[in-house]
């Protein structure tokens, strides 16, 4: 009896000292790499200091974030940058780069070949998060891939920029609150963040640019009026409120909560304190069967008085900042995530813009799938909008759509979109229902065609010739069988 005791005890420190062990080697893991990039941040000021700039980056709301990290830690230093905003980095691209240094920015590491190849005798650095694709040794790659990092979510492209610009100055720790909607942009915020986002955070934390809280799951609090967000709610199903305008009204009638003041419908930030407690309250009686994590979520809020109060919960600005990149409108996104003010006003008219050719595009989805237009089968969703659709908005409508209900888990949804000659292919699929990889799924199919693709498991994009839009199809179903 004293040996079993004896052998469970020692079987028991010796699980303790292996997880101690695992733990604080990816510490050890975590810092290694934020030193490589601060040294790499370092190296990049010596290098830029008397040579001309050049700064690439994605056009999602991760890319723009990482982009503003570095211009605004570039204006710290008085150097100039001339910068690009891409959707995806071609041949043609590079050719234009004139510049000594080169840094790209949550882009780059699905084209290092490209890069090394036409960027020769240049200083480059790509500060990306993506899987790469194929090796190089001229360039300075920075990706956590590289290091052994592999969680989906530890560390967005704007994050690898902000780490890269703390080594540039400690001063750039003003600047964590990007690298925080950068992550929320690239949805890696997940009921909090994993170990790099984390550190990114604490750090605004400190710095008080960002204060954490908790609210309902209700999309749209601050952008919209308090009726239809409690209308349109689609996370939280209020019964006999959800989907009623009545509904919405009697609900807030019954808890004696004005919804307009002076013709104007009251928006969540204009109500008192004890009001927003009383709906809240409120629809966790009404929705007692649900666990609390489902309808209480974190909340991430801007501090800065310089943005407006439409702006300050990250979520919602987040989606803003990749209204603006969807359509093009770059240095607007930008700006306004330095609170500029005519930036933020037009910030939030192309919000507006973008959800009705969103609206516009899903009826058009309706429309296909009224007439037969649909490829459906059992793992796959094909919808080829040809010249209907902008191509910068093929990504969020197959998310849209890839969260729906209508399609089972499992399922994965293909948009196409054309420009001109080309045509922009988007997958997406439902991040928890599924273990298939995406990114090299796609990968696969398209080096037939000629072309490259990027992407992370769940969500990937490409670029093919229209010409090819066919072959690519069926490509993708027999993939899947």
């Amino acid at each position: 009896c004293f040996f079993i005791i004896f052998f469970i005890i020692f079987l028991f420190s010796f699980f303790v000292r292996f997880c101690l062990v695992m733990y604080w080697g990816v510490l050890i893991m975590y810092d290694e790499f934020i030193v490589k990039l601060a040294n790499a941040g370092k190296d990049f000021i010596a290098q830029a200091k008397d040579a001309s700039v050049a700064l690439i980056s994605h056009f999602d709301t991760d890319g723009l974030c990482a982009a503003s990290i570095l211009l605004q830690a570039l204006q710290r230093e008085n150097i100039s940058a001339n910068k690009t905003i891409v959707q995806n980095i071609t041949a043609s691209l590079l050719d234009t780069i004139a510049e000594d240094v080169v840094i790209f920015s949550d882009i780059g590491s699905a084209k290092l070949s490209l890069i090394e190849e036409k960027l020769v005798g240049k200083k480059v650095f790509v500060l990306d998060h993506h899987e790469p694709q194929g090796v190089v040794k001229k360039i300075v790659h920075l990706n956590p891939h590289t290091e052994d990092i592999t969680e989906k979510n530890s560390i967005s492209g704007a994050g690898v920029a902000y780490f890269f610009a703390l080594g540039m100055n400690q001063e750039n720790r003003a600047l964590a609150y990007l690298g925080v909607l950068g992550a929320i942009g690239d949805t890696q915020e997940r009921s909090g963040f994993e170990e790099l986002n984390n550190r990114i955070l604490q750090h605004a934390i400190i710095q008080k640019t960002i204060k954490v809280g908790e609210r309902l799951r209700l999309f749209g609090l601050f952008s919209r009026p308090l009726v239809k967000v409690l209308e349109y709610s689609s996370d939280i199903a209020i019964p006999d409120v959800t989907g009623s305008e009545e509904g919405v009204k009697r609900f807030l009638d019954d808890l004696h909560i004005q919804y307009e003041w002076r013709g104007r419908l009251k928006k969540w930030y204009h109500l008192r304190l004890f009001e927003q407690v009383a709906i809240t309250n409120k629809i966790l009686e009404l929705k007692k069967d649900t666990p609390k994590e489902e309808l209480i979520v974190p909340t991430y809020t801007l501090l800065d008085r310089n943005f407006r109060r439409e702006l300050v919960d990250m979520k919602e600005f987040a989606t803003v900042i990749n209204s603006c990149g969807r359509l093009e409108e770059y240095d607007v996104a930008i700006n306004a995530l330095q609170a500029d003010a005519v930036a933020q006003e037009r910030a939030l008219m192309n919000l507006r813009v973008y959800k009705s050719a969103i609206h516009n595009a899903l009826q058009v989805v309706d429309t296909f799938r009224e007439e037969g237009k649909l490829l459906v089968t059992e793992k796959l969703v094909v919808i080829n909008f040809k010249e209907l659709l902008r191509p910068s908005l093929a990504g969020i409508v197959a998310s849209i759509l890839a969260r729906n209900k209508i399609y089972k888990q499992g399922v994965v949804v293909c948009t196409l979109a054309r420009m001109g000659e080309q045509t922009k292919i988007s997958l997406r699929l439902n991040k928890d229902s599924s273990n298939l990889h995406l990114q090299r799924l796609l990968s696969g199919i398209t080096k037939t065609f000629g072309a490259d693709s990027g992407g992370h498991d769940h969500a990937a994009g490409a670029v093919i010739q229209t010409k090819d839009e066919d072959a690519f199809i069926a490509s993708l179903q027999k993939a899947l069988v």
